[in-house]
């Protein structure tokens, strides 16, 4: 379990469908990066399984954390959505922040009533609004400033999300593991990076992007 989630919800994460593993288990799919070199019954498990077919993740609560503590901005005046919010990890970390709207997306349904149900068991319910929509058919999407997203679709959609939002206002997107093409597209509409965050494990690097209205 994350030491992150645990100093920062005082709760019993035995109940919560938040963690993607389940420590006691051998989950064949999923494992830590700092496991890769443990030693027991755990890691030989892996250690004897075909390595390609194992995704591997390094725990991030503290990543996003401090690249939203590095934005030294006045959260207040700023509206945060996560696109794609999974199980609610994501918005989880923006309620310790000062937004003045934190809210998600996700086309699952199965999903938003997971995050339903972890955000009350957080007892955060009521500084989060979680919508359940396709991106492109969601009505509420100008009403926010700073977009938050991992990898949510292809880059097709992206482009087609890019455009949906109106640029006439500051507008910042931060992105976890943002690939080539996506990058290519928020040049093409005038974004410009301004900072990347916490790139010593590949797959978590967080960049940041502001429109240039000028």
């Amino acid at each position: 379990m994350d030491i992150f989630l645990k100093q920062h919800f005082k709760i019993n994460f035995n109940e919560i469908d938040y963690i993607e593993i389940d420590f006691n288990k051998n989950d064949g799919n999923y494992i830590y990066f700092d496991e890769l070199e443990k030693k027991g019954k755990r890691y030989d498990y892996f250690l004897s399984k075909n390595i390609k077919n194992i995704t591997s993740h390094d725990s991030s609560c503290y990543k996003l954390y401090n690249v939203l503590k590095k934005m030294n901005i006045d959260f207040i005046k700023y509206n945060i959505i996560d696109i794609g919010s999974g199980k609610g990890f994501s918005l989880a970390i923006f309620s310790l922040f000062n937004f003045n709207n934190i809210s998600g997306v996700e086309i699952s349904d199965k999903y938003k009533k997971i995050c339903e149900n972890n955000f009350k068991l957080l007892n955060i319910e009521s500084k989060i609004n979680i919508y359940k929509s396709d991106i492109l058919n969601f009505d509420k999407i100008n009403d926010f400033n700073i977009y938050y997203l991992y990898n949510p679709f292809n880059s097709l959609i992206f482009e087609k999300f890019i455009k949906k939002i109106k640029k006439n206002r500051e507008i910042i997107i931060i992105y976890k593991n943002i690939h080539k093409e996506d990058i290519d597209i928020l040049y093409k509409y005038n974004f410009n990076k301004i900072y990347d965050f916490e790139g010593n494990v590949r797959n978590y690097e967080i960049f940041l992007y502001k429109y240039n209205n000028e």
